[in-house]
């Protein structure tokens, strides 16, 4: 710092008298004569003046890093306090949401202790129809594809029905079923279709019929899966497996998958047909039953997303 305000000093005065530092010192070392001769107090003046303002610039300086430091510093911290709080109400609105799971989990124990057996081995069978898939875990897609747009559990009674089934339909015999089948028709009921895949009362009998199922089964989860499984074969799973294992190209694999699709979707409403049938009155997207029965028949899925599916499946 010393060193910097003599250079300011020497600096002012070569501007001021116009010489050189060492003519100044040298005039200095002779005790004022030369060029500092009877001026001595003036450039002692001049020096301290010099002095002061590099000082004042200096002091200038130093507060200015002092304020910007202190700046930064409360900017800091400020940041460091939004983050803490931000922090505590991440942390209070964790504790919010497992305090309420906790109460929802009490409130079901508390609900299903007062179930009685009947009603608790219900929602164990619909559970486990949840999470149900056939045997080919290769199957799988397919089987959530079909079973997301046809109904709920094994146990789903059409909407349409104007009868209720004297108990689950998953602890019926199929020859039960069939009877209940019967009673829906003749109670003038828009649909017949039953469990995961709503069978209807035709193709119940015709599995019958096929030996897919006998009625002395209990339809449910097991017998209720080998009857989609017979349907697929039906409809030409096996060929469709064999189209797309030997297909080598994406048109190939493509042309396979919709003549399947088709296939299904005279089976199961909810699959989409995979392109327009103008004979039918029909676009591509559309139920193949839609408008073809009294009841509403809609697809559940894109003609596209189903078909994709299709071509993504394992062989």
């Amino acid at each position: 710092m010393t060193e910097m305000l003599n250079k300011r000093v020497l600096e002012k005065l070569r501007n001021f008298y116009g010489t050189t530092s060492e003519d100044i010192a040298e005039g200095a070392r002779r005790g004022g004569s030369g060029i500092m001769s009877g001026d001595s107090s003036k450039i002692t003046r001049d020096v301290e003046e010099a002095m002061q303002s590099t000082a004042a610039q200096a002091m200038e300086s130093v507060g200015s890093l002092m304020n910007k430091t202190m700046s930064l510093r409360e900017e800091a911290e400020k940041q460091a306090e939004k983050q803490r709080e931000t922090a505590e109400e991440e942390t209070a609105t964790m504790d919010y949401l497992f305090e309420a799971e906790e109460t929802t989990a009490l409130e079901s124990l508390d609900a299903a202790e007062e179930m009685t057996d009947l009603e608790a081995k219900r929602m164990i069978d619909s559970a486990e129809a949840t999470f149900a898939y056939p045997t080919d875990a290769k199957e799988a897609p397919l089987f959530k594809y079909i079973t997301g747009g046809e109904a709920e559990s094994y146990d789903t009674v059409s909407l349409l029905s104007k009868v209720e089934p004297p108990k689950p339909i998953t602890e019926m015999t199929v020859a039960e079923i069939v009877e209940f089948q019967d009673s829906m028709k003749a109670s003038g009921s828009k649909s017949t279709a039953l469990g995961q895949f709503q069978i209807i009362s035709p193709t119940m009998k015709q599995l019958i019929k096929e030996g897919a199922i006998s009625k002395d089964d209990v339809f449910d989860v097991e017998t209720q899966d080998k009857a989609f499984e017979h349907l697929l074969n039906k409809r030409g799973y096996v060929k469709f497996k064999e189209g797309l294992a030997s297909a080598t190209t994406q048109e190939e694999k493509r042309k396979a998958a919709e003549t399947f699709q088709l296939n299904l979707a005279k089976e199961f409403a909810s699959i989409p047909i995979p392109y327009d049938l103008p004979k039918r009155g029909l676009k591509r997207g559309d139920s193949y039953y839609k408008g073809k029965t009294s009841a509403p028949n809609e697809a559940k899925h894109s003609a596209e997303s189903f078909l994709q599916m299709l071509m993504r499946q394992k062989v």
